[in-house]
């Protein structure tokens, strides 16, 4: 069932940006987490997370990444991602270097909604499917596992998860069975 709708995999460039001047967008200065949903360089997500990670470094990075094959993923080349945020950077935060200081990679699974699945197999009640984050899931670790594991024991989940349900891609699954 992952491959009905785990049906694409991306790369994202995880991107770190030195501040000019450090310390100044720090946990400590309570520089907030941030999502863009939309700006002039894009219409997907741009979010960041303040210098935390690495010292002096604020992660900015773009949601949406390039189509690629786990097997051959640092074959991919593909930079238009970090093109965008650097020209975000330039005009929306000026207090950092519009250069990335690190790149790194990190690989999402989409779904076709780009929403996670959390929910009993369709066939197979005493199986429970937590997959397809879409790159949300560690952010929501915490809830999830609560989720997964009040599903596993029986027990009535303690947050509504019914738009995370696998029926969602019934046309899907019946295709693929």
């Amino acid at each position: 069932y992952i491959a009905v709708f785990a049906q694409q995999t991306v790369k994202i460039n995880v991107c770190y940006w030195k501040e000019k001047t450090p310390g100044t967008y720090g946990v400590k200065q309570r520089f907030p987490c941030f999502v863009v949903t939309g700006s002039l360089e894009s219409k997907e997500h741009i979010y960041g997370l303040p210098s935390n990670e690495y010292p002096d470094l604020v992660k900015i990075c773009y949601h949406i990444g390039s189509k690629t094959d786990p097997d051959y993923r640092d074959l991919q080349t593909d930079t238009s991602d970090i093109d965008i945020l650097k020209r975000y950077v330039s005009r929306c935060i000026p207090g950092l270097v519009p250069e990335p200081a690190v790149v790194e990679s990190c690989m999402y699974t989409l779904t076709p909604d780009r929403h996670f699945v959390l929910d009993y197999h369709p066939n197979y009640s005493n199986i429970v499917i937590g997959a397809g984050f879409s790159g949300h899931g560690f952010k929501f670790g915490p809830v999830i596992g609560k989720l997964l594991c009040e599903l596993s024991l029986g027990e009535v989940p303690s947050f509504d998860f019914s738009s995370f349900k696998i029926r969602r891609f019934q046309s899907h699954m019946k295709s693929a069975l």
